[in-house]
C-alpha cells in the first residue's frame, strides 16, 4: 500500500508542540531531523503525514491593501516555488540549509517556528511516498498557504 505525505502548511505551528521542537538553531535542528528520518514508522493502511506551519511567513513585510486577494511578492513567489520544486525533487538538503538559499529564503524565513514543521514532516518521508501540494495560494504578498 502506498503512503502519501501531505505537506500541510497553514497558520499554526502544532506539529513542533506535538513534536517538542522548540528549535531556533539550524544546528540543532539538522541533528534532530537526521533522527526523524532515521526512525521507523509503524504504518498500516492508508495514513498520511501532516505539517503546519508556513514556507513563506514575512509579517513584517504583509502588504495589508492585498489581504484579501491572491498576490505574492516577487522574492515570496521566487522562494514559494523553489520550496516547492525542492520538496517534489526530494531535495531535503536544500531545504534545511535554507538560510544558504539566498535572499528570496531570507525574507521568506525571517525566523524559523513556522517553516521547521515542514522539514520535520519531510524527515519522515520515505521513498515509496507519493507527496501532494495543494492550497497554493499567496496571501498579502508575504504568506504562502501552500499546503
Amino acid at each position: 500500500m502506498k503512503r502519501t505525505t501531505f505537506v500541510n502548511l497553514l497558520a499554526t505551528s502544532a506539529p513542533s508542540a506535538i513534536m517538542g521542537t522548540g528549535l531556533k538553531s539550524l544546528e540543532k535542528f539538522t541533528s534532530s531531523f537526521d533522527k526523524t528520518s532515521k526512525m521507523p514508522v509503524l504504518f498500516l493502511g492508508h495514513g498520511y503525514f501532516v505539517g503546519s506551519g508556513n514556507m513563506v511567513h514575512n509579517l513584517r513585510m504583509v502588504s495589508w491593501q492585498h489581504l484579501n486577494k491572491r498576490f505574492a511578492f516577487d522574492w515570496a513567489a521566487e522562494a514559494n516555488d523553489k520550496m516547492k520544486s525542492y520538496i517534489q525533487e526530494g531535495h531535503h538538503e536544500s531545504l534545511i540549509n535554507y538560510a544558504g538559499q539566498g535572499r528570496s529564503f531570507q525574507l521568506a524565513i525571517p525566523t524559523p517556528e513556522h517553516y521547521l514543521p515542514l522539514l520535520y514532516t519531510l524527515g519522515l518521508q520515505q521513498s515509496q511516498d507519493t507527496v501532494s501540494l495543494f492550497n497554493d495560494e499567496p496571501v498579502a504578498g508575504s504568506l504562502s498557504m501552500t499546503s
